[in-house]
């Protein structure tokens, strides 16, 4: 699927059901569309700060945060 000129894949599901998902994107407002992106941003952090904690127990809190900002500095975007 193509959103734009940018190849984009939204998770395995009904052809249907993603393009009422797109749909769904496309009409939120650019507000809405940073909400979202906040949101995402968010869930990612606190998902990479579970892993990390969970993988390393030794780890103090402050390096979990460390490690976790490692993670996110080597994401393109």
């Amino acid at each position: 699927m193509l959103v734009g000129r940018v190849p984009f894949r939204l998770s395995p599901m009904h052809p249907e059901a993603a393009r009422v998902q797109l749909d769904a994107l496309r009409a939120l407002s650019v507000e809405e569309r940073l909400h979202v992106a906040e949101l995402l941003r968010s869930f990612a952090w606190e998902l990479q700060t579970s892993v990390i904690t969970q993988r390393h127990p030794e780890l103090t809190p402050a390096e979990v945060q460390q490690r976790v900002r490692e993670v996110f500095s080597r994401v393109v975007t």
